[in-house]
């Protein structure tokens, strides 16, 4: 082939890459993430997941807002996520307690657990935009200072409680995506994430009932969100084979 037809096919295809960038963010903007503040949360009701691993039910996932409380003139909330689950004959139980702000704000974190044996502990205090994170896996202990940005939120691996009140915390809408800012107390990092509102809804079957959800995509780390009326009842993580999915 003529050298020059491999030049123009080359600016061809990078030509229309560029395009069809060029029009996804003129089309799908990316809107900054800005908190609209949590609404009045039950206290005492417990959420239910089953944990799903590559389809098959290894555990549950269970979430509960146990206390609110007025502190210096702000709305504060204590939620307890508790995951149970038992996968190629190893035991793994994570509890975990969440106090944020209305804000929503996180203000500290811990995690308690056993991990195929393993005894675990994690806990965050935040103050301004800088979190610092003390960890201890069996007798071994580390501690670090991470920076924050303006609203970052905090929701922790597979804990589809913290995810609800990520979407709470907010206005979305169907056919728009979100930037925004997640720190994950068990990876130790702030993630970028970008949520993708569908504009097309989608049938989620949860013990033969259909439900008509909104389906967010977090296409940078294959994660997806399914919202009915609100109440996140299905969250999937596809890198590691896992689905929690709400118990009506």
């Amino acid at each position: 082939m003529d050298k020059k037809w491999v030049y123009i096919a080359f600016f061809v295809i990078i030509g229309g890459l560029l395009t069809a960038e060029f029009l996804s963010t003129v089309l799908w903007p990316i809107i900054d993430y800005q908190p609209t503040g949590l609404p009045r949360l039950e206290v005492g009701a417990t959420y239910t997941y089953m944990y799903m691993k590559d389809d098959e039910q290894v555990g549950s996932y269970e979430y509960a807002v146990e206390k609110m409380e007025v502190v210096q003139g702000t709305v504060t909330y204590s939620v307890r996520s508790r995951t149970n689950i038992s996968f190629q004959g190893k035991g793994f139980y994570l509890e975990s307690l969440l106090k944020v702000s209305e804000a929503p704000s996180p203000l500290s974190y811990s995690l308690n657990g056993t991990v195929a044996g393993d005894e675990t502990q994690i806990s965050c205090t935040f103050q301004g935009l800088k979190v610092t994170e003390r960890a201890r896996l069996n007798n071994e202990t580390s501690e670090m200072e991470i920076d924050l940005q303006p609203n970052t939120l905090l929701a922790d691996n597979n804990m589809p409680g913290h995810w609800e009140l990520v979407f709470m915390s907010f206005s979305h809408e169907q056919g728009k995506r979100y930037k925004v800012n997640v720190f994950s107390p068990q990876a130790g990092v702030v993630i970028p994430m970008e949520l993708n509102f569908d504009s097309n809804l989608q049938t989620v079957t949860i013990d033969g009932k259909s439900y008509s959800c909104i389906q967010v995509r977090e296409t940078n780390n294959d994660l997806y969100f399914y919202l009915y009326q609100g109440t996140l009842i299905k969250y999937v993580n596809n890198p590691q084979g896992v689905a929690l999915i709400r118990i009506p």
